[in-house]
């Protein structure tokens, strides 16, 4: 094993701030457990917006459960993200109902029982997750056991599709109780090939079941802009010459990329899509303050308090 890898470069920098490490054992970028990405949650719009804020091109698998009186969603995703391809496992909690996160960013217009804003797991509810990522059925790289909120890897440098990527995974969980709710779950997708090994779950993800985001009719233009984007950068990546993808070495203007996980790159992308999805463009942007920090939770408290009084008085 290598010493650990620590950020030197300005591009390495940015790349931590964004909340990735580098695997120099596997060449590959990782997320970090303590990673920005997990103030903000995670709903349907983020799938939706995924091409125009990360230039990501993604399959999205999605499993909903409800366990210990929470409502769970653990979603899959592979596919390419701007420099090369990648795969994640995502495990986010709905503790109670969001009346204005729910409405707009966490509305699915193809599946309104399990329209939420989720947050990410807490310390408590992480799980051991693991996977391997192949590209035509060869080995990319693979995540080893750990406990998790968000697992994932990512191989800069190589062209792929996500119909050329499947996901090897397993789960494991805490009882025999929350490991029938995730089954279920899976099988109500459509997954025949589960293996259960005591509380682990493991099957491949390669074929998503649930309707795509990327095929959305207001992403097409997108995702074929982001898709030429994308082949341009694996291009004047692979020109340099590299030994390695370490984001110490690589030169300070592929930082851009990174950009896009500044929460202030969010807000036009997931306007678009809950426009796109009818939403009005003041309960839209009220989501947004109250996701990007803008608006207080005193404002939060005092509008869910109006509600109660107005139900009152109906």
């Amino acid at each position: 094993m290598t010493a650990e890898w620590k950020p030197e470069s300005n591009l390495a920098k940015i790349v931590y701030e964004a909340g990735f490490k580098y695997d120099p054992d596997q060449d590959i970028l990782f997320s970090r457990r303590d990673a920005r990405q997990r103030r903000f949650g995670y709903a349907y719009a983020y799938d939706v917006a995924a091409p125009a804020i990360i230039s990501a091109i993604i399959d999205c698998e999605p499993f909903f459960f409800i366990y210990d009186d929470k409502h769970w969603m653990i979603e899959l995703w592979k596919g390419h993200y701007g420099l090369g391809p990648g795969g994640e496992i995502g495990v986010y909690v709905s503790p109670r109902p969001d009346p204005i996160l729910d409405a707009t960013i966490g509305h699915r217009p193809h599946d309104p029982d399990n329209g939420k804003f989720f947050v990410c797991a807490k310390d408590s509810e992480r799980l051991q997750m693991s996977f391997t990522l192949n590209c035509n059925g060869t080995s990319l790289f693979s995540r080893e056991p750990q406990m998790h909120w968000w697992l994932t890897g990512f191989k800069w440098g190589i062209l792929s599709t996500p119909e050329q990527l499947t996901m090897d995974l397993k789960i494991g969980f805490p009882n025999g109780v929350m490991k029938e709710q995730f089954i279920l779950a899976v099988d109500r997708a459509g997954y025949d090939n589960i293996q259960i090994d005591g509380n682990t779950v493991g099957f491949t993800f390669a074929r998503p079941t649930t309707k795509q985001p990327r095929f959305d009719p207001m992403c097409a233009s997108v995702v074929e802009t982001v898709r030429k984007n994308n082949a341009e950068r694996v291009w004047r990546f692979s020109q340099l010459g590299l030994p390695n993808s370490d984001p110490n070495l690589a030169p300070a203007h592929f930082g851009a990329y990174f950009d896009a996980y500044r929460k202030n790159r969010m807000r036009k992308p997931l306007l678009d899509v809950m426009q796109g999805h009818n939403i009005a463009k003041r309960e839209a942007n009220k989501a947004l303050n109250v996701l990007l920090g803008s608006e207080t939770p005193w404002a939060r408290i005092i509008d869910f308090c109006k509600r109660i009084i107005a139900s009152f008085k109906g």
